[in-house]
């Protein structure tokens, strides 16, 4: 019986199997959503009346989609995180594939577009293919996108232990302390790496094959502008935040964004921020990002 290691295996096609295009048809037709047509994955949320600024592309679940202004033609991808084989192979087929659906609907830049967590590499490597074709991205909005190899990983965890051990209370420091001892249970939520994949619940299968495409995607660096969202009490954003006053030119977004790039915050982690009253934050964080670049672009 294979270890979960032994299981992530990648394909060596650029285009997504069929599995996998069934299972994210499933999602999208399950969704009730205007397609592009009966084989398309591309929903559409809502269509403005106003066609002069070019649509908005979200990747992944539409759950803050209908909170952003009616005024803004936006369109919908189904979450690749669905997929259980969240490998780097997967992530370039599935955006090969999502260029080719969005170039039916807007053949010529420039293009808007953004993506929450895993679903945001995805967004990313369509920005990429994009800019091979001469075509520019003029937003590329990512929320909750962790970017960083097992080296710049390692860098994070002592940033986090420095920021727990020396900031809030006393009590808070000592309760940390206490956790990462060798006596203490840091690991006792964690998913076992050493047990077969299929023994595991849905959820850490989804969780341990994320942390695994997280450390091999194989990220290129891009000249286009990267705008990065992160909740305040987020895990990942602990590095930004360090990040923001010292520019670690050589990790993380710092390394692969030879562009401009922006950080913002907003209240919650990496889960609540999907909830009110964080959500309707996002959202509005989101459409104020969309309307300045309407606004630049008119």
């Amino acid at each position: 019986m294979q270890n979960v290691k032994e299981t992530y295996s990648v394909e060596n096609s650029i285009r997504l199997s069929k599995r996998d295009f069934r299972r994210l048809l499933g999602i999208s037709i399950f969704q009730r959503r205007e397609r592009l047509h009966s084989k398309a994955l591309l929903m559409k949320i809502h269509s403005a009346w106003d066609q002069s600024t070019p649509p908005f592309f979200w990747f992944g679940d539409a759950w803050f989609a209908d909170k952003l202004s009616p005024d803004q033609t936006l369109y919908c991808f189904p979450s690749g995180r669905i997929q259980i084989d969240q490998t780097d192979t997967f992530i370039k087929a599935m955006a090969q594939h999502c260029l080719d659906e969005m170039l039916a609907v807007q053949p010529e830049g420039p293009y808007m577009m953004g993506g929450f967590c895993f679903d945001a590499w995805i967004a990313y490597e369509v920005a990429q293919l994009l800019h091979e074709r001469g075509q520019k991205t003029e937003l590329m909005l990512m929320i909750e996108c962790y970017t960083l190899d097992k080296k710049e990983q390692r860098f994070n965890g002592y940033a986090n232990h420095v920021k727990k051990l020396f900031t809030g209370s006393i009590q808070s420091r000592f309760d940390y302390l206490r956790l990462i001892l060798p006596w203490g249970n840091k690991d006792s939520q964690a998913p076992n790496y050493d047990i077969p994949l299929e023994d595991m619940s849905v959820e850490d299968q989804v969780n341990v094959l994320t942390k695994f495409a997280m450390e091999e995607y194989d990220r290129q660096p891009t000249a286009q502008p990267v705008e990065l969202i992160f909740g305040s009490e987020s895990w990942h954003s602990s590095y930004y935040k360090l990040g923001r006053f010292v520019q670690n030119v050589r990790a993380g977004w710092f390394k692969t964004a030879h562009g401009d790039l922006t950080t913002r915050f907003i209240p919650g982690d990496h889960d609540s921020i999907l909830e009110e009253p964080n959500v309707e934050l996002m959202a509005n964080l989101v459409q104020s990002c969309v309307d300045q670049k309407r606004f630049e672009l008119n």
